[in-house]
């Protein structure tokens, strides 16, 4: 019971730094640019077995012609979160600046309230309470075809990109329908050391973005903070991508400029080819990057760093995973 209560106050308090940390990060101006707010279709709605869900769609200049990019937000966080539309810093904006240059659809939806009280998704980890009960998979797959049939094309690409906790929805999404999904992006996140999901060998082109210095996923494995189940290293989940996607075991190398030096971090991209000679593991290892998405033009304030761990600021997520998911364009 001392345990449980003590895990129960850690938390508590981790939630009410987070709040605080989050209000600091606030810019104070929640709007967009208007071009972006022209192609920004907010608070969209679709029922499902869960009942009403709701989503934000960013519908660029052709959208028959355009990919699809599922955003998913992390545990606690939202879809106005992670386009910045609640007014602070996301790294996950700048999509906005690459759908209105790419021509490509943005699709956030929002997770559902768990026992926690947070939003989040029902990722594949086997720990009770730690995520919503809802069915998200069958959530996801029904929103991506109602896009492809109401704004897009039905042979439109669909590229799934999460952070932490949707993050590990991602990676269910590639377990139970990966033949929906043409590449993805995983941020901050490892595959679960205990998965109640049913495993899939199809392969599925994916980039992994996590930090060594993460203090909530760690990146050697282990306990995510506050007892959310635990995952398995990141180089074991880059393993188990190579053979499920039959890469080559030996990587080509690259460490990036450290343009940034006062982030105390670096970054080095690690590329698993198969024998066709197209990238189909890709790993960016954030050295003492924290859980964070590394950015150059949204930083995050000292406060949250305290919390989370350091952001790198020598590359641009989406700018990077964006260059990665557009190989796989059909």
């Amino acid at each position: 019971m001392n345990i449980q209560l003590h895990a129960l106050k850690q938390l508590i308090a981790l939630t009410a730094l987070l709040l605080l940390a989050q209000a600091c990060n606030s810019n104070n101006d929640p709007t967009l640019n208007p071009v972006h707010q022209s192609g920004l279709l907010a608070n969209e709605r679709i029922e499902t077995s869960d009942g009403i869900r709701n989503y934000h769609l960013y519908l660029p200049k052709s959208p028959s012609i355009a990919p699809i990019v599922l955003l998913l937000h992390g545990h606690s966080g939202s879809a106005d979160q992670i386009l910045g539309l609640d007014g602070g810093v996301s790294p996950f904006k700048l999509w906005l600046d690459l759908a209105l240059e790419e021509n490509l659809i943005l699709v956030a939806p929002d997770g559902l309230r768990g026992a926690s009280g947070k939003q989040g998704w029902n990722d594949c980890r086997d720990v009770m309470g730690v995520t919503p009960e809802s069915n998200d998979v069958q959530f996801l797959d029904d929103l991506i075809e109602h896009v492809k049939k109401t704004h897009g094309s039905v042979n439109a690409n669909t590229f799934a990109v999460g952070i932490s906790n949707g993050g590990l929805m991602t990676m269910r999404l590639a377990e139970e329908i990966p033949e929906k999904i043409d590449a993805m992006s995983i941020i901050v996140a490892s595959r679960p050391a205990s998965s109640e999901c049913p495993e899939s060998n199809v392969p599925v082109p994916v980039l992994f973005m996590n930090g060594t210095g993460d203090k909530l996923v760690p990146y050697y494995g282990g306990q995510i903070l506050s007892n959310r189940g635990e995952v398995i290293s990141t180089p074991d989940t880059i393993n188990y991508w190579i053979n499920r996607n039959q890469s080559e075991t030996t990587p080509s190398e690259l460490a990036l400029a450290d343009t940034n030096q006062t982030d105390d971090s670096t970054a080095t991209r690690y590329s698993y080819r198969n024998a066709a000679g197209q990238t189909v593991v890709e790993l960016y290892e954030i050295t003492n990057g924290g859980h964070t998405e590394p950015s150059i033009a949204e930083r995050y304030g000292r406060i949250y760093k305290a919390i989370v761990g350091n952001q790198n600021g020598d590359i641009e997520m989406a700018y990077e995973v964006w260059d990665f998911l557009k190989q796989f364009k059909r």
